[in-house]
């Protein structure tokens, strides 16, 4: 007679609770760091388009600012012409635009955010800044 083989069934392992806590808490912190980089990394706001009127005999460089610093390019512009720029960062309620050609400053105005939605977003280059571009010696681009 053959004796009857039993295997003793297997002893269920006791996992390591420390490790499984340890991952939980490493995938929180993961987690965390992600949401803060998100919301540090944010892309500004930015308005759709702007246009940009340039009656002056001048190309022009355009920088924007809320008026307290952080300058960023608008576009260039052509001597007596329009440009639409696409996707300019929002300025919030007050607007400063700087001018310039050949690296001379042609000046600057503020425009309140009123009155830019009410012009439909269109920007006219004061004829200030031809004249103080002209006043600088400059030859028209145009």
């Amino acid at each position: 007679m053959n004796p009857l083989r039993v295997r003793p069934s297997p002893v269920p392992r006791i996992r390591d609770r420390g490790a499984a806590v340890e991952g939980v808490i490493a995938a929180a912190v993961a987690l965390v760091v992600v949401v803060i980089a998100l919301v540090l990394l944010r892309l500004p706001d930015t308005v759709d388009r702007l246009v940009v009127r340039n009656d002056t005999p001048f190309e022009l460089r355009i920088l924007a600012s809320p008026g307290s610093g952080g300058w960023t390019p608008v576009g260039v512009v052509g001597a007596a012409s329009t440009v639409e720029v696409r996707d300019v960062i929002d300025h919030g309620r007050s607007w400063t635009f700087a001018f310039s050609y050949a690296g001379e400053d042609g000046g600057t105005v503020t425009v309140e955010r009123t009155d830019l939605v009410s012009a439909g977003w269109e920007l006219v280059v004061p004829a200030e800044v031809g004249e103080r571009l002209s006043s600088a010696g400059l030859a028209p681009s145009a």
